[in-house]
């Protein structure tokens, strides 16, 4: 269940939030604009998959086949509005503190921030509370080449950790780290975990 909560995170983080060309230079999304990566599980090539947005004033929709996250862009920071999944369970609270992705002015090696969700839910007669905890830090600025190319970007290191109840048993579990390139002007060119790996095709604009 929680590890399911850990992969939707993971999927908004991979999915890139975008943000329109005046709200965040490493998401200069714009409606109509579609990335395509390829995809690669447990050393198994995966069919490609598409992300595109929509924009309606400060909220914006990343569209990945038929999931959808929801984010808002303040102050050229992005913050998630769509809480993670918890197995199934439906979710009675949720709030969120912290940003997604911090503004553009603020990418500079060594760089920290954070994403908190507080989550409660039940599932059939069971009901749970949990934190749910993404931290994520610039390690490096480097060259990445994919398919689309080469690019110049930051690498961002992403750990996830949950804190939680469950019928009266505490479940505290540290849910892995993914590792995530972002280039200015094009967004998220790759993300790779255990296991796992996403490469931009291409950019469609």
């Amino acid at each position: 269940m929680l590890r399911l909560a850990a992969f939707s995170c993971l999927l908004a983080c991979w999915s890139a939030a975008a943000a329109q060309g005046s709200c965040n230079a490493y998401f200069p999304a714009q409606p109509g604009w579609v990335w395509t990566y390829q995809v690669t599980s447990q050393g198994k090539a995966q069919p490609a998959t598409t992300t595109r947005f929509e924009v309606s004033g400060d909220t914006l929709t990343a569209i990945n086949g038929q999931h959808k996250t929801k984010y808002r862009c303040r102050a050229g920071a992005l913050t998630s509005l769509t809480p993670p999944t918890i197995g199934g369970a439906t979710l009675t609270r949720a709030a969120v503190t912290g940003v997604h992705l911090p503004a553009a002015a603020e990418w500079k090696v060594g760089h920290t921030w954070k994403q908190v969700w507080a989550l409660e839910g039940r599932r059939g007669p069971l009901s749970g509370k949990g934190t749910l905890t993404t931290s994520y830090r610039i390690i490096a600025q480097e060259k990445v080449r994919v398919p689309a190319g080469e690019f110049t970007a930051f690498k961002v290191s992403a750990q996830t950790q949950v804190t939680g109840q469950a019928i009266g048993m505490n479940m505290n579990q540290d849910l892995g780290t993914a590792s995530l390139w972002y280039a200015k002007g094009t967004g998220l060119v790759k993300m790779q975990q255990p296991g796992y790996e996403s490469v931009l095709v291409r950019l469609q604009k």
